[in-house]
């Protein structure tokens, strides 16, 4: 269970990492959010769907940092039919991680500290995150009754099997 806690925490660092030192990306992050979700609230679970560009970011992040540098492959042994089978945790861990990320994008601008030029972005030769932890400058970009989340949330739903549920 250890890959449920650590891998959405991993993929959102490696993203900012390589987001910070490629700041064309970032940008285009930055402006997908604005026009998506404004500067008068924070993300919500319910702008996911129209969040292409920053699900595509978290994405890629899994795919190349996944939680572990062999996933030894598998073949089912009995016919699998559509909800049976694979990780029950993924969509939620999906979720989870694609908001985290949009969270820390959206809430905060990015850069390298202060007489860095870009983030180390090596591998641990331990396991498979970053060889330093991301160090960072961050500053918040929203209004401050944002954060003190004195902003109205707004009624977010989950779905799931393509039901909507409150």
């Amino acid at each position: 269970m250890m890959a449920a806690v650590d891998n959405p925490s991993n993929a959102v660092e490696w993203g900012l990492a390589k987001m910070i030192n490629q700041p064309e990306l970032l940008q285009r992050a930055i402006e997908e959010l604005d026009k998506v979700v404004g500067k008068e609230r924070l993300v919500q679970e319910l702008d996911i769907p129209k969040l292409n560009y920053i699900k595509a970011c978290a994405r890629e992040a899994f795919r190349l940092h996944p939680i572990v540098p062999f996933n030894v492959p598998h073949v089912s042994m009995k016919e699998q039919y559509t909800g049976q089978g694979g990780c029950p945790g993924l969509m939620s861990g999906t979720t989870m991680t694609i908001i985290l990320f949009a969270r820390l994008l959206h809430a905060f601008t990015w850069t390298t500290p202060p007489n860095v030029s870009h983030i180390n972005i090596t591998e641990s030769n331990n396991d498979i995150s970053l060889v330093h932890p991301l160090l960072a400058l961050v500053k918040p970009r929203l209004a401050i009754e944002i954060y003190n989340n004195k902003a109205k949330p707004r009624f977010a739903t989950r779905i799931y099997n393509n039901k909507v549920f409150p």
